[in-house]
């Protein structure tokens, strides 16, 4: 479960990494 809710965290934090960088392109 640990490692399940840590997998799952990741991927949120790379989907908000994701979001950041398509606001800094549109930005730009």
């Amino acid at each position: 479960m640990g490692a399940r809710k840590g997998r799952k965290s990741l991927r949120s934090m790379f989907q908000m990494y994701r979001d950041q960088v398509a606001y800094y392109f549109q930005l730009c």
